[in-house]
């Protein structure tokens, strides 16, 4: 009986092998896999980052735009009304 035993525990044993290797290979690759998901993943935050950031500018930089937008139009009106002024006073 012990000497079935030790048959069996044989033949399983060289089944069983080649599974523990491949299945070490696989979570070696797994955690490879793993760092580089990880590192990618702060690349992917660094650079979310930064498009916020540069959102943030491109949002700033219209506001500032459309105030000298706003600067240039009523500028130009008083030139209309200085031009019109000084030509009804010439007059």
């Amino acid at each position: 009986m012990w000497c079935r035993a030790i048959d069996n525990y044989s033949k399983v044993a060289k089944e069983v092998e080649p599974k523990k290797k491949k299945l070490a290979k696989l979570e070696k690759e797994f955690d490879d896999k793993n760092k580089v998901l990880f590192m990618k993943q702060k690349d992917l935050e660094k650079v979310k980052d930064k498009v916020a950031k540069l959102q943030k500018e491109c949002e700033e930089t219209l506001e500032f735009q459309n105030k000298l937008q706003g600067d240039l139009d009523l500028t130009g009106k008083r030139l209309e009304r200085a031009e019109k002024l000084t030509s009804l006073l010439k007059d």
